[in-house]
């Protein structure tokens, strides 16, 4: 996976790619944050952090995923600026 300004983040397995297509389709949609309900939804698992290796979960958190702005909720860390559209210029 790929965010602009920020190291490509290989994903594997399953779980991980549907964890944050998750994340990246509510991103899209202007709303952010995701309920862990939701976003675990089918996995097997309550937690994000399930489905990364330790050592991966603390290197990606707080870079790429981290708590929404409500208990209970995740949300994809994205820069605000790499989300807009670059201004043209006025030539």
């Amino acid at each position: 996976m790929h965010i602009p300004g920020k190291d490509s983040l290989p994903l594997t397995g399953a779980d991980q790619i549907t964890l944050f297509a998750r994340l990246v389709a509510a991103a899209k949609t202007g709303n952010p944050d995701v309920q862990v309900k939701e976003l675990m939804d089918g996995l097997g698992s309550h937690s994000p952090h399930h489905a990364f290796r330790k050592e991966t979960w603390d290197s990606i958190r707080d870079v790429y995923i981290a708590k929404g702005a409500k208990r209970g909720y995740w949300r994809l860390l994205v820069d605000e600026m790499a989300t807009e559209a670059p201004a043209e210029d006025a030539a």
